[in-house]
This record gives C-alpha cells, structure tokens and sequence, in this order.
C-alpha cells in the first residue's frame, strides 16, 4: 500500500523541451534509487501528456496521454487521479494553452500545480511592471488560485519553483540572451556588465522540481501559493566573460567587446518584436533582469532554498563549458538546433 505521507502520481505537461526531459530522467532514476534501495516509500507514477499529433511510446515506467490541450475536458481527463502537475508550455501553442491546462487541471481536482513560471520572481512588484514575461508568470500563478475558487469544491493549489533564467539554455541560444557569442567571440555588455542576475541551470531546476515531489506532503504544504527560491549562481555578465576565459583558454583581447544601455537593447528588442524578429522576444524576455535594481537578483532580496532541498550551489566554470559543448550540436546539422520556445 502507497505511503499517504507521500505524493506518487505525477505528471508532466509537453514532452519536449530541456526542462521536462530533464525533470523526467531525474524522476526515472528516483525510482530506479527507492526500488534498489528499499526505501520505505512507493514509486512515483509518471504521467506525461502529450499533443495528439505524437506517437504513444511508453518507456522507463513513464506513460504517455495523448491531450488536445484546447480542451479543458481533454486535459482534465488525462489529469484523473494526478496529485502534482508540472506545467510547461508546449513549443509553438498559443499563450492561452496554459489557461486552458490549468483549468483542466483545476476540474480534475489536481491538489499541487506547479506552473510555467520558473525564470522570474512573480512577487518582485517592479520586475513585474518592467517585463511583460515577468507579468504573465505571475498571471499562471494567480490563475490556479482564481479558477480553484471558482470551482465547486475546488482545492488546487499553486507552488511557483522560481530559479531565474536559464542559463545553459540562455548561453547556448546567443547573444540576443546575455549578450556573449562565444563561438564568434563576442560580448556586448549591458551598461557596465556589472549586474548581477540570479540563475540556474536545467539541471539544477529539474533537480529541485524532483526534490520538491518527493518531499512530505507536511513539507510540501509549507509552500502553498507561494514561491520556493532556488539557483545555481548569480553572476553578471563580466564573470561570465572571465569565466568563459578560462574554459576557452582567451583573454579579452581575443574578444570583441563592446556596451550598450540595458534600456536601449530593450526598447531594441520591442522594435525587433515589431518587425517579428526572434532576437525581439528574447531581448524582451531577458533584459528586464538586467536593469539596475530590476528584481534579477533574487538571491540578495529571498532565502534560497538550496538547503532545505538539499541542493548545493553550482560552479560557473563547468557551466559555461557545457552550454560551449551544447552550442556546438546545436551548430551541427545533425542536430537540427535548438526550437526558441523549448524549455
């Protein structure tokens, strides 16, 4: 019988993307961990709902459910008897699949929702005014809250797992992110580069995502509607930089560096919206992290908890070579490159 001290079904919204293979093959080996251990609790069911365009190949005791994620009922099915969701976007799905998950997963009487909100802090008042990203995390989070109560017998429930931007991701992506190109060795450094932003890598935020399942519901609840705080590293950009110097063995000379206002690459990044350009939305996204007293540096304003979840912080070093090492495929045409919308 399954220890009711525990949560064991969970499930996972879009297959693809870092972020949800990542927590998947963090929580297949948590099971592999109990079951070779013994350890006196079950293992997680693993649920994962996919389009209804994709195949049904289930593997590595995770079950694949095909949705159509512009249905409420669809999803709501598909979430039967789930006691934690995870919800990432869908690449490519309208902004308005995640209203329709979470209400999904609201009828379904799902109790913990963890929605799409990772890379900003939703209760940072100016960040939410500056960056329109920052704004709709805050919306996912609000919209468990809003749609549990106006549902007979509601009782979802939101934690927000907030790690900052993603920084393999963001390294490996370009310059449109953090300004560094390093396979052209270029820097473009917002005002002085001396800003600091908090961030994790995926890793590090899949690791956390798989700690926080596998934790007490009596320690679960203690992040009801809240945000549970969690990085890697916070560093500015002229760390970065150096860091990169030591894992590719150059020096600034070797770079072409240059600075630009953080405000102007913004308004930059909504003239290259309007023209529909890629670099638009990610200097968008990104840049509000990196103004003076913007809200990226979580770390110095919550309490991190690394510790309590049993993370340690990561080095910069190691990092920037695997997002050099990622870049790389990425390059290759075998690859295929990695989709903007990916998480």
């Amino acid at each position: 019988m399954a220890d009711s001290k525990y949560l064991t079904r969970i499930a996972i919204t879009s297959p693809d993307g870092a972020v949800p293979r990542a927590i998947i093959k963090e929580l297949v080996a948590l099971n592999n961990e109990i079951a070779k251990d013994g350890e006196n609790q079950p293992t997680k069911e693993i649920k994962v709902l996919v389009p209804t365009s994709y195949g049904l190949s289930n593997q590595n005791g995770v079950e694949r459910v095909k949705v159509d994620y512009s249905s409420i009922d669809s999803i709501a099915n598909a979430l039967a008897g789930v006691q934690f969701l995870v919800i990432i976007s869908p690449s490519g799905y309208p902004p308005e699949t995640h209203t329709t998950t979470v209400k999904g997963a609201v009828k379904a009487k799902v109790p913990y929702i963890v929605p799409d909100a990772y890379e900003f802090d939703v209760f940072n008042k100016k960040l939410v005014q500056e960056s329109k990203a920052a704004a709709m995390a805050l919306k996912r989070c609000r919209e468990v809250e809003n749609f549990s109560l106006a549902e007979k017998n509601g009782n979802s429930v939101y934690i927000a797992l907030i790690c900052g931007l993603l920084f393999d991701k963001g390294l490996a992506l370009g310059p449109d992110y953090f300004g560094i190109d390093t396979q052209k060795k270029q820097v473009t450094f917002f005002d002085d580069g001396l800003t600091k932003v908090t961030m994790s890598t995926v890793g590090q935020l899949a690791s956390a995502a798989v700690v926080l399942f596998n934790l007490p519901k009596s320690q679960i609840r203690k992040w009801v509607n809240k945000a549970v705080y969690v990085a890697s590293f916070t560093v500015n950009q002229k760390q970065m930089l150096e860091a990169a110097h030591r894992v590719m063995g150059t020096t600034d000379r070797d770079w072409r560096i240059q600075y630009q206002g953080a405000g102007e690459r913004f308004n930059e990044g909504v003239n290259d919206l309007l023209q529909d350009e890629l670099s638009g939305a990610r200097k968008t996204k990104t840049m509000p992290s990196f103004f003076k007293d913007g809200g990226g540096d979580f770390e110095s304003l919550r309490v991190l908890s690394n510790t309590k979840l049993g993370l340690g912080k990561e080095m910069l070093d190691p990092s920037i070579e695997e997002a050099c090492e990622t870049l790389e495929q990425l390059s290759s045409p075998i690859f295929g490159g990695w989709p903007e919308d990916e998480k």
